[in-house]
């Protein structure tokens, strides 16, 4: 099983448990019965996304540009894709297609299996948070105080709409709200 890398603090008080992002630019895989290190993958700068786990795969954004989808049982490195700037977005998987959103101020659609670019929509501002799908349609927001709705399967646009401030939070889907 697969979780981000924990650090348990000890507090005079109770322990608490938080959850750290490692700056020793690792991704690595537990068990979760034993505790034991499976596997670990070295990346060249640190990650600031959240993992995602789609079937056989585990993907990551990484601050060196790149998104990397690694086997999530072997730890191997199966493709990797370069945008135009950090990403710190987390990927999202929505059917064979992983969508992030990168600094460079653009939102990529990837193939799973291949990481081939199907399309590219740029907002021209940084986007720091996650996309969220419904399968037909593309949420998220960027640094430039916009937030968009896409076509999930080319990258056009349905609507925009100016916010009062940057989007850095990933949107919640509820219906149709």
């Amino acid at each position: 099983t697969l979780f981000p890398y924990t650090t348990l603090f000890r507090s005079r008080t109770a322990p608490r448990i938080s959850q750290s992002v490692e700056e020793k630019c690792e991704v690595r895989c537990f068990d979760l019965s034993s505790g034991w290190r499976r596997w670990k993958r070295r990346l060249p700068k640190p990650v600031h996304s959240r993992p995602v786990l789609g079937d056989k795969r585990l993907l990551v954004g990484c601050l060196d540009y790149k998104v990397y989808c690694i086997d999530k049982l072997s730890g191997s490195v199966l493709w990797d894709f370069k945008t135009g700037g950090p990403v710190e977005s987390s990927p999202i998987i929505s059917g064979v297609k992983v969508l992030v959103g990168s600094k460079d101020g653009s939102l990529y659609c990837l193939g799973l299996n291949d990481g081939k670019q199907y399309w590219r929509f740029k907002a021209g501002s940084s986007i720091v948070a996650s996309p969220v799908s419904n399968g037909e349609r593309l949420f998220f927001g960027a640094t430039n105080n916009r937030f968009y709705c896409l076509d999930n399967e080319t990258g056009e646009p349905y609507w925009e709409f100016e916010m009062d401030s940057s989007v850095i939070a990933q949107p919640v889907l509820y219906g149709e709200l």
